[in-house]
């Protein structure tokens, strides 16, 4: 607390802190890939799937036989987001053991790669395969679930860097950054969606096979090319297990 610095050597401090830079770009491609596809999913459900197979397979869960299909697509959607919600939750009690044996960054490119991989496949589903649609977003959002702790605890590790590179610490800002990159990802996400959405003709009142086919990709290939640069940004992210206890060493010996 004794310590003052200007916000310009902060920020010069950022720009030459390689791992700063790195999860900058990662969080920025992350939350893209969210809001693309995110913005896309109900359509995915509402022009795609087939109505009455749906009804066959909540029928399976306990919800009964709905009376229209609109109402059909909002419980099969509802129960879509329950099931990934759930094992979301599930990646992220993995997280911590998982990255005290193979280290944070090593877990991180993992589980978003698998994430990649199953955001990829999941526009080749069948619509007549509605169990397949719910058990890849399982298997991706557990696998993303895993990278959600990740992300904000290298935040503090790429604050531990800054000080031990430059003695200067600098926590707000790098964490401010940051979620600077997650709110940009966030909106220029929606645009990217909306964009693709016109390039493939989408009107409500009349879906064409054009506009179905273009609603599949945006929920999946473009996303998960997306995600790609995400893990790309992580390989040159060099804060590994072994570098991230020297810096907590050194740091406490300067302390002393």
């Amino acid at each position: 607390k004794e310590e003052e610095s200007t916000l310009k050597e902060a920020f010069s401090d950022l720009i030459h802190t390689g791992p700063w830079i790195a999860i900058f770009l990662a969080t920025l491609f992350i939350f893209t890939n969210l809001s693309v596809r995110g913005g896309v999913l109900y359509y995915y459900f509402s022009y795609y799937l087939n109505t009455d197979i749906l009804q066959n397979f909540l029928s399976g869960f306990g919800y009964a036989v709905q009376p229209d299909a609109d109402t059909t697509i909002a419980k099969a959607f509802e129960l879509f987001n329950m099931s990934g919600m759930a094992f979301t939750i599930v990646g992220i009690l993995l997280s911590k053991p998982l990255a005290a044996r193979f280290g944070k960054r090593n877990v991180f490119i993992v589980g978003l790669s698998l994430a990649t991989f199953f955001c990829a496949i999941f526009g080749a589903v069948d619509k007549s395969s509605p169990w397949l649609t719910y058990l890849i977003n399982i298997s991706q959002t557990l696998s993303y679930g895993i990278t959600i702790p990740l992300l904000w605890a290298m935040f503090g590790d790429v604050a531990d860097y800054s000080e031990w590179k430059f003695k200067r610490r600098a926590t707000g800002v790098v964490f401010a950054a940051v979620v600077f990159a997650l709110k940009f990802g966030l909106g220029i996400g929606g645009a990217i969606g909306g964009y693709f959405l016109q390039i493939y003709g989408y009107d409500a009142d009349n879906v064409t096979d054009t506009a179905i086919t273009g609603v599949r990709l945006i929920a999946s290939v473009y996303p998960a090319i997306i995600f790609v640069f995400g893990v790309i940004c992580l390989f040159f992210y060099r804060i590994d297990k072994k570098l991230e206890i020297q810096i907590q060493n050194d740091l406490e010996d300067r302390k002393k």
